[in-house]
C-alpha cells in the first residue's frame, strides 16, 4: 500500500498542474540529460569509428611485425615461421627519399614490396600491366605531383659518403598510383623491392622481413618471443594513445553537459519541495512519515531522470546507425560534400557496449546523485510551523 501510494504521490508531483516556470524546469532537466546521453552516444560512436578505421587501414599498410636482416640467420626466420599467429612473411623495404616534379620537391616515405605482393597494395592502379609495371613507380593519390602515365619521376634517396650524406637521383617510370587513405601512408610511394635491390639502393633505408599476423593487436606478445623483432605498436603507439587521450577528453566533456542537466534537476526538486511545502504539511498530520516523503521525492528523480536516460539513449542509437545518411542529407541540404577533404569516403561508427554501459551508469549515478539533494530541505520542514502560518 505505502509503496504503491508512493509511487501515486511522485507521478502526480510530476505530471498534475504545478506553476509554469516548476514545469519547464523539469523540461528542460529532461531534455539537457537526454541531449548529453545523445551527444555522449553519437560523438563516442562516431570516434570509435574513425579510429578503428584508421587502425585497420594503417596495419594494412604496415608491417605487424619487421625482422631486420641484419643478424637473422635461416633457421630463425624458420622458427618464426612457425608461430602460430604468423600468416606470411616476405621482403620489405622502408626508408625516406623526395619526389621531384618539376621545381617542386615533396618528402615521402619510400616502401619497398616484393613485385609479387604489389597486388596486396590497398587501391593500386596499374597503368600498364604488361609493360614493365614491375620496375616502375607507384605514387600515392595525396601525393601532390601530378604526373602523366609511363613519365619518368626522380626520386632522391639518401647516400652516406666519406664527406656526408648526399642525395641520389634515380629516374622510375610512373606504373601507377595507389591510396590506403590513411595518415599512416599520406605522403608515400611504393617501388618493388628487386628494382630497389637491382640499383643496389637497399643501403638507403632499413630491408628486411614483412611479418603479417592474424591478429596484429598480438604483434607485442609475438615480437617479445624472438629477439630483433619490431613490433608496429613501437612506431604508432603514441599515435593510438593520443587517439585514447582524445576520447577520455571528449567523454569528459559530454558528461559536463548532464552534470548541467543535474543542477537543473536540483533545482526542479528544490522547486517543488518549496511549492508543496503546505501539501507537504497537511501529509505529515495525515500519518505520512518523512522517509515516505522522501522516497516520494526520490523516486520523483529517478523517474525524471531515467526518462531522460531511455530517450537519449533510444535517439543516440538512432542517430549513430543512421550518422551516414544524415550526412549525406545535410550534403543535399548545404550543397557541399562535408567529408570531400577527408580520408573517409563515408561517415563510420562503431557502438561499443562498455562506452554506452559507462556513460548511462555515469549519467544514472549523477542525476540521482543531485536529486537526493533536495530531500535534505525536506527532513528540516516542521509542519506545525507552516500550518500556522499558512493559518
Amino acid at each position: 500500500m505505502k509503496r504503491s501510494f508512493t509511487i501515486w504521490l511522485a507521478l502526480r508531483y510530476l505530471l498534475a498542474a504545478q506553476r509554469s516556470y516548476g514545469k519547464f524546469v523539469n523540461w528542460v532537466s529532461l531534455a539537457s540529460l537526454a541531449l548529453g546521453i545523445i551527444m555522449l552516444i553519437v560523438i563516442s560512436s562516431i570516434h570509435n569509428g574513425l579510429v578503428s578505421t584508421i587502425e585497420e587501414r594503417t596495419l594494412n599498410a604496415i608491417p605487424h611485425i619487421f625482422l631486420p636482416l641484419d643478424d637473422l640467420s635461416d633457421e630463425f626466420v624458420e622458427e618464426f615461421k612457425r608461430h602460430d599467429e604468423v600468416v606470411e612473411i616476405s621482403e620489405y623495404f622502408t626508408g625516406l627519399g623526395m619526389v621531384l616534379s618539376g621545381s617542386e620537391a615533396f618528402p615521402v616515405e619510400i616502401r619497398g614490396v616484393s613485385s609479387s605482393k604489389l597486388h596486396d597494395v590497398e587501391n593500386l592502379v596499374v597503368f600498364d600491366p604488361d609493360g614493365g609495371s614491375t620496375r616502375g613507380i607507384y605514387l600515392d593519390r595525396a601525393l601532390p605531383a601530378v604526373e602523366r602515365p609511363g613519365s619518368s619521376i626522380t626520386v632522391l634517396f639518401p647516400e652516406s659518403g666519406k664527406f656526408g650524406v648526399r642525395a641520389k637521383p634515380q629516374q622510375f617510370k610512373f606504373a601507377g598510383y595507389y591510396s590506403v587513405r590513411t595518415m599512416a601512408d599520406y605522403l608515400s610511394i611504393v617501388i618493388p623491392i628487386e628494382e630497389l635491390k637491382r640499383r643496389n639502393l637497399i643501403e638507403s633505408g632499413d630491408y628486411g622481413l614483412r611479418v603479417t599476423l592474424r591478429d596484429p593487436l598480438l604483434a607485442n606478445q609475438v615480437a617479445s618471443l624472438f629477439p630483433h623483432a619490431i613490433s608496429w605498436d613501437e612506431k604508432f603507439s603514441e599515435l593510438f594513445r593520443a587517439y585514447q587521450l582524445e576520447k577520455i577528453i571528449l567523454y569528459l566533456l559530454m558528461m559536463l553537459i548532464v552534470v548541467l542537466a543535474a543542477f537543473n534537476i536540483i533545482a526542479g526538486q528544490a522547486m517543488l519541495v518549496n511549492v508543496k511545502r503546505d501539501d507537504i504539511a497537511i501529509l505529515h498530520t495525515m500519518g505520512a512519515t518523512r522517509e515516505l516523503l522522501v522516497k516520494t521525492l526520490a523516486l520523483h528523480g529517478a523517474i525524471l531522470a531515467l526518462t531522460g536516460i531511455v530517450i537519449g539513449v533510444v535517439c543516440g542509437l538512432l542517430i549513430s546507425i543512421n550518422i551516414d545518411a544524415i550526412f549525406d542529407s545535410f550534403d543535399h541540404l548545404l550543397g557541399i560534400e562535408l567529408l570531400e577533404h577527408s580520408v573517409f569516403e563515408s561517415m563510420p561508427y562503431e557502438i561499443r557496449g562498455l562506452d554506452l554501459t559507462l556513460g548511462v551508469v555515469a549519467a544514472l549515478l549523477i542525476t540521482l546523485a543531485a536529486s537526493g539533494l533536495p530531500m535534505l530541505k525536506l527532513t528540516k520542514i516542521d509542519p506545525t510551523e507552516i500550518l500556522n502560518q499558512s493559518g
